[in-house]
């Protein structure tokens, strides 16, 4: 990704389904964007991990999968289900 995109979807802009921001946007040590299948684990840290909390955590013909009594799931592809 090239730092003109980078800077677009750190400030919220330009950013595909999936991608979500993580962070501090003016803390780059502590920023992170996730992308596809990814939550914000950690938004004092910037970090992201596998899985998803929503349909935010996927892409637009995905959904966010989870079993009974659990809170992170998987992106599947919405005729998957």
């Amino acid at each position: 990704m090239d730092h003109a995109t980078y800077e677009e979807r750190r400030r919220g802009e330009d950013r595909e389904p999936g991608y979500t921001a993580c962070g501090n946007p003016d803390n780059p040590s502590r920023f992170a964007i996730c992308h596809p299948s990814q939550y914000c684990s950690s938004d004092y840290f910037g970090q992201c991990s596998g899985g998803c909390l929503s349909e935010h955590n996927c892409t637009e013909l995905q959904v966010c999968f989870k079993e009974v009594g659990e809170n992170v799931g998987t992106c599947q592809h919405a005729g998957n289900r």
